[in-house]
């Protein structure tokens, strides 16, 4: 009677790891052994882009089941046929064609005639495109706010934000907010000019990056600033009506008459870069500019912007005549 209650435990214990399915997984690394993966803004976990001729490695080392596993068949093209039956895990492989290939890994424990099969999608692309770094700018007294929402990536989804309030090259972070995420915050405490870069880096390890430059002025400490003279020409037959901000402080309105042409004066920072928004209807650009570069905004169907730096024709010239009177002595 003991022997057989005993047999009864046995083949209780037993019984629920026999039925147990083998547990299909399987991941893609390149050939730095970096997985290969994004997620996308439903937390869900996908496959990232591989790209044409490039060397991957299939890795179902995370499969499992409670006996070993001793067959991994492989459908590599989704066609419905195993391209590979191998006994280990791992193997490289390129694919030599653009295209989105439904992969299947089905794991085989043959000791208890058990397998289990997973499928995933894999991209197979010809380029791999940087992510697009764009942020707006919101201020509250010394507390700027900088949103990257419109930011994106044209071929996956953007992995990290990270950000340089003070354009010291450092990228910060403020024990008060989190400031590696599409929206952050900066609380500045002096006056001056301060330079603001984003860089995004997506899942493809491509990177993007954008800058704004803005201007503390009412906070301690002196501020250096000189006037710049910047034309703004009307090159259509209607009126323009101009919206522009400097270095995100000082607000303008500017009409320009049907083929005009105005200067005008604004305070800017003599030591580096400045910037200035124009936007005239459902157009809007911003333009960088130091303070000898001589500025001329068009306002045609687009915005448009010329630079140059005065002097540089005549530079220009006297290099030309220097090379002619050089070749003409020889």
């Amino acid at each position: 009677m003991k022997k057989l209650a005993l047999i009864i435990f046995l083949l209780i214990l037993i019984i629920p790891v026999v039925k147990a399915r083998v547990d299909a997984r399987f991941i893609i690394k390149d050939e730095k052994g970096r997985q290969i993966y994004m997620i996308n803004p439903d937390k869900e976990i996908l496959f990232g882009n591989v790209l044409v001729g490039q060397q991957i490695y299939f890795d179902a080392s995370s499969s499992n089941s409670a006996y070993p596993i001793d067959g991994y068949w492989w459908d590599l093209d989704g066609d419905g046929n195993y391209d590979k039956k191998i006994s280990t895990p791992v193997f490289n492989y390129k694919y030599e064609k653009a295209g989105i290939y439904n992969v299947t890994l089905t794991a085989v424990a043959s000791v208890i005639g058990d397998g289990d099969s997973v499928t995933k999608t894999v991209v197979v692309v010809e380029e791999l495109f940087a992510p697009e770094a764009f942020f707006s700018i919101e201020r509250n007294d010394s507390i700027f706010i900088f949103n990257a929402s419109r930011s994106y990536d044209k071929d996956g989804y953007i992995k990290s934000y990270t950000w340089d309030f003070d354009g010291d090259g450092k990228f910060d972070e403020d024990g008060l907010w989190n400031n590696y995420s599409k929206i952050s915050k900066w609380k500045y405490e002096r006056n001056g000019y301060y330079i603001v870069t984003l860089k995004l880096v997506d899942y493809d390890y491509q990177w993007g990056e954008t800058k704004r430059v803005i201007k503390i002025n009412n906070m301690e400490g002196e501020i250096n600033e000189t006037e710049k003279e910047i034309n703004f020409i009307n090159e259509k037959k209607q009126e323009k009506n101009v919206r522009i901000v400097v270095n995100n402080n000082e607000y303008y309105e500017l009409f320009l008459p049907p083929k005009s042409k105005k200067t005008m004066s604004i305070k800017i920072n003599p030591y580096g870069e400045n910037e200035i928004y124009v936007k005239e209807g459902k157009n809007e650009k911003i333009f960088f500019f130091w303070r000898n570069d001589k500025v001329n905004i068009y306002m045609g169907d687009d915005i448009s912007s010329e630079k140059s730096i005065p002097g540089f024709e005549i530079l220009f010239l006297l290099v030309s005549i220097f090379l002619l009177i050089k070749f003409k002595i020889r």
